[in-house]
């Protein structure tokens, strides 16, 4: 039997101020181009959808608005608390849960989409738990279902990885750095990272947390093995969220449209 996932990322600060650290993220657009997806693909219209790995909600949220019922689940409770925070104060009837997605099992069933965005897929690290990963998937779509998701793109990942990086926040008083320590394991094809988030506190007094992250970056060949073997049939691979379809090696991330 597969082993459950790693314990949930982006717990306490961390989630916290997740949704400050990646205010820069184009959720409105990459939304659009999921729900352009859906309207292609789709052999009926695509309105029960399950996200998984859905962090602080904000993608389910934008696809709520075009009309879609949306459940979300991630492995996160923080994350969760977050984004139930967030739909009470919008008034969005997004229904979350937290939820291992190697344990997946959604009373709600059968959706018409199945999404994984932002690469959360890649922190399924093992063949035994993808390829059980995906058969869960297909068993909660209706028939010709689809499965949109989002990985690294293994050559982009070995070509340009960036071992250290360092990102700096202000929110009111306080100063947030944000250390990123990465190696890759390339036996594996795992992605490690360490974070080390510094608060700054007005006073002058420091915080300090840290969480290690552990990915997997893919190949397109193997999601396309995975697929097969339970059930999808891959549509369209994408260069991130464009219609560009040519994939290189400087191509960070891959959507993938599959259906059931």
């Amino acid at each position: 039997m597969p082993k459950p996932a790693q314990k949930p990322n982006y717990t306490g600060k961390f989630s916290e101020i997740y949704d400050l650290f990646y205010a820069h993220k184009t959720y409105t657009q990459e939304a659009d181009f999921v729900q352009a997806q859906l309207l292609n693909f789709s052999k009926k219209t695509a309105h029960k959808i399950l996200e998984l790995g859905c962090g602080t909600g904000t993608h389910s949220f934008h696809l709520e608005k075009k009309g879609h019922q949306i459940v979300a689940i991630d492995l996160s409770p923080d994350m969760i608390n977050k984004a139930k925070i967030k739909a009470a104060s919008i008034g969005s009837r997004v229904s979350f849960f937290a939820q291992d997605m190697l344990l997946l099992d959604q009373p709600a069933r059968p959706f018409d989409a199945v999404i994984c965005l932002f690469d959360s897929i890649c922190y399924i690290t093992e063949n035994a738990d993808f390829e059980s990963l995906l058969a869960r998937i297909h068993a909660h779509l209706t028939p010709s279902g689809l499965f949109i998701f989002e990985f690294w793109n293994a050559p982009a990942m070995i070509k340009h990885l960036d071992p250290i990086r360092l990102s700096r926040l202000q929110n009111g008083a306080e100063t947030y750095l944000k250390l990123s320590e990465a190696e890759l394991d390339y036996q594996r094809q795992l992605y490690k990272v360490n974070y080390t988030l510094y608060e700054v506190r007005a006073n002058g007094t420091c915080q300090t947390y840290t969480e290690q992250h552990i990915n997997r970056y893919y190949q397109i060949q193997e999601i396309a093995y995975f697929l097969s073997k339970t059930g999808f049939t891959p549509l369209k691979w994408f260069a991130g969220y464009s219609e560009d379809e040519i994939i290189t090696g400087d191509t960070w991330n891959i959507l993938c449209v599959a259906h059931s």
